[in-house]
């Protein structure tokens, strides 16, 4: 249908990922890579031999931390990028998985420290003292965080990377929620 795959959301393990399975991310995609599993040197490795391979490609690869998963945090995920040490290996922050597992009051001192390995962003409607996922991730329109916050940090320190919508599991109309995010983003823009 001439869609474009702009990423895939992929688990680390012990074995690297096959370029099969990204083939259609070349030239410009990226792979959002998760660590459910304790961080071994196997794992690393493997994060290392996935990197190269994908860099071959052009295909960006950024570990995703995920609430409840061993890289969970920021801070985790800072300290494996520093580990596999691929230039084609960085970070990707997720508003709602940060909001769950760190404290919103560090979200710029978050970003400072993950902005020279920054390589996405993925954003949503959330509540600040959001409990589930029902409450952290939203359409963009809803929710308590102030967007505004996140973006005017971003702007300040220059990031240029791409901006995902996070809708896993957003209740209602899905496109009456995709027309609500999209007038959200346009007004984010407009007031930065």
């Amino acid at each position: 249908h001439g869609i474009k795959v702009l990423s895939l959301y992929l688990g680390a393990s012990e074995q690297p990922i096959e370029a099969e399975v990204v083939a259609g991310l070349a030239n410009g995609g990226m792979i959002e890579l998760t660590v459910q599993k304790k961080i071994t040197p196997e794992i690393i490795e493997s994060i290392r031999q996935t990197s190269a391979m994908a860099a071959e490609r052009k295909i960006r690869v950024a570990v995703y931390p995920h609430a409840g998963f061993a890289v969970a945090t920021m801070p985790q995920a800072i300290a494996l990028v520093e580990k596999v040490d691929h230039p084609n290996f960085g970070l990707m922050f997720n508003l709602c998985h940060f909001l769950k597992s760190e404290k919103a009051a560090d979200l710029e001192e978050t970003l400072e420290k993950a902005a020279p390995k920054l390589f996405a962003v993925s954003t949503n409607g959330a509540d600040l003292d959001g409990q589930n996922w029902g409450t952290l991730i939203q359409t963009l329109d809803k929710g308590s965080f102030p967007q505004k916050r996140l973006f005017s940090k971003l702007r300040e320190l220059g990031f240029s990377g791409p901006v995902s919508l996070q809708c896993y599991a957003v209740k209602g109309d899905k496109r009456t929620n995709l027309a609500s995010s999209i007038a959200a983003w346009r007004k984010i823009l407009e007031d930065l």
